[in-house]
């Protein structure tokens, strides 16, 4: 009894924070979310982590994420999770089912959908998958198109790019310049936890229709930047000075050492506000 009478307070709360129900047994509206479906919580190996970018240039953003039972569509709880400015932080699917207070799928269920809300509209999503056990890694984006979202915010923006602490998952930033003259880049490095910016932009001049290609390895020597101890991810902001016209397309690729596979990590996902 106990379990169901919370299982019961934590979807109410839910329907209360997200403004879209005023009982536990309302459906929820995802035509004002953000969905995420399927995500992976570890029971095949494989397991989902949510990265949640604030492009703002000094306000934290708070994310909400509603868990929900898969397939059933139970609401079993919410949590909210806050991002520095300029920064990404990445939570892995079990710790935001801990913060949810969600311990244990309903009967009949197999897996979990995610609703996601944010009222500011400098916010993006990434959802990527790991296999600790194969080393399989993927981005699993995929974004839904709403009325009114500031797409441009995302541009140049590049979540979670790995330094060389994360061994065996090397990255490369690509900056392709499509006009049919040299261009000039800036590229700028925050920390992806706290949005503390690394070191100072970097200025990057690129021939007419080229291709350039900078590995992690090299962009922290260009950042004059050692990462410490457990600091994996860099988030990175890849524009032109002087507020220019941005003719470019900038990309981050990761190199899988253990599959001998490239896989891009760039799409990230606007959040409904």
């Amino acid at each position: 009894m106990g379990n169901i009478t919370g299982n019961f307070k934590r979807a109410a709360a839910a329907a209360l924070v997200f403004g879209f129900a005023t009982t536990a047994l309302a459906a929820v509206d995802g035509r004002q979310l953000t969905t995420i479906a399927p995500v992976f919580h570890g029971a095949d190996g494989n397991l989902s982590f949510l990265r949640f970018l604030n492009t703002s240039q000094t306000a934290s953003s708070t994310f909400t994420v509603m868990v929900v039972g898969m397939p059933s569509g139970t609401q079993l709880g919410t949590a909210t999770f806050t991002a520095p400015a300029h920064s990404s932080p990445q939570h892995a699917m079990n710790a935001i089912l801990q913060q949810a207070s969600v311990t244990g799928l309903p009967a009949g269920d197999t897996g979990y959908t995610l609703y996601v809300r944010n009222p500011n509209n400098d916010s993006g999503i990434q959802h990527v998958i790991f296999n600790d056990g194969n080393r399989f890694f993927e981005n699993m984006s995929w974004c839904q198109h709403f009325s009114g979202a500031r797409y441009q915010t995302l541009v140049g923006w590049l979540t979670n790019f790995h330094t060389t602490r994360l061994t065996g998952f090397p990255m490369t930033v690509n900056i392709h310049n499509y006009n049919n003259v040299t261009q000039t880049y800036r590229i700028t490095a925050y920390d992806s936890t706290t949005g503390s910016q690394i070191g100072q932009p970097i200025i990057v001049d690129v021939l007419a229709n080229e291709t350039r290609a900078i590995s992690n390895s090299t962009l922290e020597q260009m950042l004059n930047f050692s990462p410490a101890t457990g600091q994996i991810h860099m988030t990175l902001y890849v524009d032109t000075p002087n507020n220019g016209i941005f003719n470019a397309v900038a990309t981050s690729v990761v190199f899988n050492s253990a599959l001998n596979a490239n896989i891009n990590m760039t799409t990230s996902c606007k959040v409904r506000p």
